[in-house]
């Protein structure tokens, strides 16, 4: 028996089979609507992307910035804080420093005080038989205390009751006029002007012919004046007068 089947066929047209152009041939129409959805999810994701990414930038950056605000800030502060503590280590230094130099010249105040008043010198005069040195005035006081009389009695003998000052430190006779301490009183007025001493009375003023009027004001006998060397009760003791003058 004779088939009467006929083979299929395969068609070329240009080197191309009939399957390929099948192949090649335009997707079917119910799939545009899902590309084109893809397509919009695509779009809306990298959108959203790109905002996140701006809003990350933004949010990064001011971080950023609070970060180098609090950065300064620290270190503003830390600077401020070394300045204190360098402020401070000064501070102790120089009250410690104040604090050694008071308690010198608070063991020293004596020193600078007259022995006859207590107080911080006044125009310090020095004895010049012993080196003490006391206020004008206190040695003038001293001075003036005693009785002199620098005349003669009848019978032409000297007529001095009392024997010479002494100084009211060491007992020394005081034989000269005390001389003015100048470099002491410089000291004085620097240490008082400083605030390290405080006097407990005025300031006085040194007054240069203070001895001078004292002595003048001694009687004296015109016509028999007192030779140059006086001798007291006490022979032992002379009173260089050329000293006082």
């Amino acid at each position: 028996m004779i088939s009467t089947t006929r083979p299929t066929e395969t068609t070329q047209h240009g080197g191309a089979t009939d399957t390929e152009h099948e192949s090649d041939a335009a997707p079917p129409s119910a799939d545009v609507p899902v590309l084109e959805s893809t397509i919009e999810d695509l779009k809306h994701t990298i959108a959203v992307m790109r905002r996140s990414h701006r809003e990350f930038q933004l949010v990064t950056e001011s971080q950023l910035r609070r970060l180098q605000e609090k950065n300064f800030q620290k270190k503003q502060e830390l600077k401020k804080a070394k300045d204190r503590e360098h402020l401070t280590a000064h501070a102790l230094a120089d009250a410690v420093l104040n604090r050694m130099i008071l308690q010198s010249l608070t063991a020293a105040e004596s020193s600078f005080c007259c022995d006859i008043c207590f107080d911080i010198f006044h125009a310090p005069d020095m004895v010049t038989s012993c080196g003490h040195s006391f206020c004008q005035d206190c040695i003038l006081q001293v001075i003036r205390g005693k009785d002199y009389c620098f005349n003669f009695q009848e019978t032409y003998t000297p007529a001095i009751v009392s024997l010479h000052p002494s100084c009211p430190s060491c007992r020394q006779p005081i034989t000269q006029t005390p001389v003015h301490n100048y470099k002491l009183e410089c000291a004085v007025q620097a240490l008082v002007k400083g605030g390290f001493f405080k006097r407990e009375t005025a300031t006085v003023d040194r007054d240069p012919h203070a001895y001078v009027r004292f002595f003048k004001s001694i009687p004296v006998d015109p016509a028999h004046p007192p030779d140059a060397t006086w001798a007291t009760d006490d022979d032992d003791v002379a009173w260089d007068m050329d000293g006082w003058a």
